[in-house]
Parts: C-alpha cells; sequence; structure tokens
C-alpha cells in the first residue's frame, strides 16, 4: 500500500500504517519525495503545481526543470483549450518504457516516467493519426501552453512496455514485452510532469522553439509547393537536364549524383562513412557490386541465430564473401563485431587528430 495519497485540492496524505489516521503533509512535500504515492483519479496538474506553493523548498529541488517558472505561469490560471476538436485531450498520462538487454539480461532506464496528454476515445477511424474507432491518440505535451493543460486529470499507466535494448539485436527498440508497475514515488511523479513540461526550457524558450518550429514547417510547406512540379518530373542527369530514365543504369550516372564517391578497391563510401567502411573491408573479402549501404541495411534484417555469411550470400549471391574469422559467427554477434570494428576506427581516427593538433 503507497504510504501517500495524494487528493485534489491539494491535500497530501501520510499515515504510518493501515490503523492510523491520515495526516495532511502538504506543506512538507519534499521530505516525501522517496515514498510511494497513489494519485486520486480527480487529481488535476493544477493541484500538482498548487502542492508546491504549499511546499516552496520544492522549487529548490526541482530548479533544474524550470519549476519556479512553470509555477509562477500556473498560477496566472487556466485557459480554455483552443486546439482543433479533434486534438483536445481528456487527461493527462505519466507511464513508463523500459529497455531490455536480452544479451546480458540487464533493464535499462527504469526510474523515469514520460508524460503524455490523451484524446477521448475515437468514435470513428482517424486517417490522418493512423487511429482507429475505439482507440485513443496519444500527443506530446512539450509544446502544449501550460495553462491549458492545467484543469486536466493526471492518470498514472501501470502498463510497461518493454523494448529490446541491444542495439545488435534486429529486434532493437521493438516492444517485446509488456509488464506491470503501479508504484511510483513523490518524487518520479514531480520529475516525470516537469521533465517534459521543461523539455524547451522555460515557457518563454517554449513559446520561442514553438514558434521557430512553425516558420520552419512553414518554409519546409512553401519548398515543396514550390517543388511538387520538378518531383513530379523525376530526376534529372545534372549534365544534361535530362530526366533519367528507369532503366538507365546506376553505373550510368555520375558518381557524384549517386552520392558515393569509387574507390580503388572497389568499395563506394559516402562521405563521414569512412569507419563504416574500414569496418567492411575488415569483414568481407568481397561485396561483389552491392553498395555498402544496402548491404548494411541488409544486415539489419537477418534474424539474431542465422549465420549471417549464407544469409548474405543467400540473399546477393555468391559473390559476398565474409572473411574466415567471420563466417562462422550468428547475424547477432555479427553485427556486434561490426558496430565494434567502426567504433575503434573513429577512435583511432580522433587519435590521430589529436596527435595532428
Amino acid at each position: 500500500m503507497p504510504a501517500l495519497q495524494l487528493l485534489p485540492g491539494p491535500r497530501l496524505l501520510s499515515r504510518d500504517d493501515e490503523m492510523s489516521e491520515p495526516e495532511d503533509v502538504s506543506e512538507r512535500a519534499h521530505a516525501f519525495l522517496f515514498e510511494t504515492v497513489d494519485v486520486d483519479l480527480a487529481v488535476t496538474l493544477g493541484d500538482i503545481f498548487a502542492l508546491f506553493r504549499a511546499s516552496p523548498l520544492l522549487n529548490l529541488i526541482y530548479q533544474r526543470n524550470f519549476s519556479r517558472e512553470l509555477c509562477a505561469e500556473a498560477d496566472k490560471g487556466a485557459l480554455p483549450d483552443d486546439s482543433p476538436p479533434s486534438e483536445q485531450l481528456e487527461y493527462l498520462e505519466l507511464s513508463q518504457q523500459w529497455r531490455l538487454n536480452t544479451a546480458n539480461r540487464e533493464y535499462e532506464d527504469t526510474h523515469r516516467w514520460s508524460l503524455s496528454g490523451i484524446g477521448p476515445v475515437l468514435l470513428q477511424d482517424s486517417v490522418e493519426h493512423h487511429s482507429k474507432a475505439g482507440t485513443r491518440i496519444t500527443w506530446g505535451v512539450s509544446l502544449a501552453p501550460l495553462r491549458q493543460l492545467l484543469t486536466l486529470p493526471v492518470r498514472i499507466q501501470a502498463e510497461v512496455s518493454v523494448t529490446e535494448g541491444d542495439m545488435d539485436a534486429k529486434a532493437f527498440t521493438e516492444e517485446i514485452a509488456k509488464v506491470r508497475q503501479s508504484s511510483i514515488t513523490l518524487g518520479q511523479l514531480f520529475e516525470g510532469l516537469l521533465w517534459d513540461l521543461s523539455f524547451h526550457g522555460g515557457p518563454e524558450d517554449q513559446l520561442d522553439f514553438a514558434d521557430e518550429v512553425k516558420r520552419r514547417t512553414a518554409e519546409i510547406d512553401r519548398a515543396i509547393e514550390l517543388d511538387i512540379d520538378e518531383l513530379d518530373a523525376g530526376p534529372k542527369d545534372v549534365r544534361t537536364s535530362e530526366p533519367i530514365s528507369n532503366e538507365t543504369p546506376a553505373t550510368e550516372y555520375p558518381a557524384h549524383q549517386q552520392g558515393v564517391e569509387p574507390c580503388s578497391d572497389g568499395w563506394r563510401e559516402v562521405a563521414g562513412g569512412a569507419s563504416r567502411r574500414a569496418a567492411l573491408t575488415l569483414m568481407f573479402e568481397s561485396t561483389a557490386a552491392v553498395r555498402w549501404g544496402v548491404l548494411t541495411y541488409a544486415m539489419k534484417d537477418v534474424e539474431d541465430d542465422h549465420n549471417m555469411a549464407r544469409a548474405l550470400q543467400g540473399r546477393f549471391g555468391p559473390g559476398i564473401v565474409v572473411r574466415l574469422e567471420y563466417r562462422h559467427l550468428p547475424a547477432r554477434a555479427f553485427r556486434k563485431a561490426f558496430r565494434e570494428a567502426k567504433a575503434a576506427h573513429q577512435v583511432a581516427l580522433h587519435a590521430r587528430g589529436r596527435a595532428q593538433d
């Protein structure tokens, strides 16, 4: 049973055991940050900022999260949500996503909670937001005006999405399990809210960032409108300004138009890809005519326990030859060796650059 209960008002109640009378500790909330808390379903974001007023020392603890500036903004009072009806929120939700490295069975990032805005249940499919009727749309709130969020209830999502944390696994970043974690401390509650609400700084910083996003979005939209005719016409040969036919062999395109540079050993290299090329040279005897970008993308698509060398030959033919010392490796181990080879080359380049300086 949580040691604390947060009620609207706000009222933060503490009790030593189930038999004792609860004590209102709102003015000493800063002293209970490591205690678990049960958040009443009617508690709003405004109630939580009011708790900061009741316990001013909280602002010293959370000053890195712009708590003073956010509290000052909240003190101005709530405003109605001026978003389109399809984008309005029903409540705010704190949730977690954990990463599990299935190679070493180690969890990462299990302490932090993230804040989202949850819309109402959809009565019909939303093509624009790729959501089905009967579901809810989840919205980011880092750029939402704080005063329009103050009247929204704050809910705790007990279901946790567990994603693959091993970057060498095929399923990296994909969900691999769901678990339940309904326990949240008072400190985690505050930090989870403030982390997202202050992601772009204080309220003025947030407004400046939002204006910049709108400006750049408008520029992109204008550029798309100007170039749409050229895009519809397809790519052009930079030498002749004539459209490139789909039948034109890739080898006939100028190298800089393909985004690659021919290398004497047959490899092609995109600017900034020196470490990747070094790793490919280390681990492959031959890549035939397969561009390294296509090859490395294909490497990510091989099942973890399948032999990488055989899988690549099956896809691209016998011209793909992995060096002998790596031919036995399953895909997951192969990807790890490839990543470590790139990292080693990057370290060597950095050391060489420092030595020259």
